[in-house]
């Protein structure tokens, strides 16, 4: 039997996500996907922040220390300032390009919209609170707060 590769597997993981998530959603069982998915993707991108950052990092230094002719990097430099411009530019273009042709919030419930907004507005309240609360105290008595 052939071996799947790398990226067909990714994508066959992505399509089965999106499918559970899109058949969570109309099974109203929203809360299984909270309660025992979630805790495992929040693991997952951190530890993808986590592998991310030093193998950058250790690619570039590399990268940089492994120029023969020091002349070149800013050349190099300059390229790749120039392909970050613009590959955001791209992706700013597709992503605009997706949001005016799909409208991704159009079909969202007024009832959960409506939830949505009041928990904001209460979390906005609370914070509003700690903040004149805080304001009237010196920038040391927050600290001093805790310690009675």
């Amino acid at each position: 039997m052939k071996k799947i590769p790398l990226y067909a597997r990714i994508l066959i993981g992505m399509l089965i996500g999106a499918i559970f998530g899109i058949i969570a959603v109309y099974i109203n069982t929203g809360w299984a996907v909270d309660d025992w998915l979630k805790p495992f993707g929040i693991i997952f991108l951190k530890l993808l922040k986590l592998v991310a950052m030093p193998l950058i990092f250790a690619s570039l230094i590399t990268g940089i220390s492994g120029l023969s002719d020091i002349t070149k990097l800013s050349r190099i430099g300059f390229k790749t300032l120039l392909f970050y411009i613009f590959t955001t530019i791209v992706a700013v273009a597709i992503g605009l390009l997706f949001i005016t042709t799909f409208k991704p919030g159009q079909s969202f419930p007024e009832e959960k919209r409506l939830e949505s907004l009041s928990k904001s507005s209460q979390v906005l309240e609370t914070k509003t609170n700690v903040i004149e609360k805080n304001k009237s105290d010196g920038p040391l008595k927050i600290y001093c707060r805790y310690c009675s």
